[in-house]
């Protein structure tokens, strides 16, 4: 299963628990951190 989790920075835990344990995931977020692979930087 390929998974796209926006907001993913984990920072009182995640819902990839609830999912899965051989899905691939995708995290995305507007700054680094844990569980963040593509940092979305805002344009405006």
């Amino acid at each position: 299963m390929n998974l796209l989790e926006v907001a993913s920075q984990d920072i009182d835990g995640s819902v990839r628990e609830y999912f899965p344990s051989n899905s691939n995931w995708l995290g995305i977020d507007i700054g680094p951190g844990k569980k963040v692979d593509l940092v979305i930087q805002k344009t405006h």
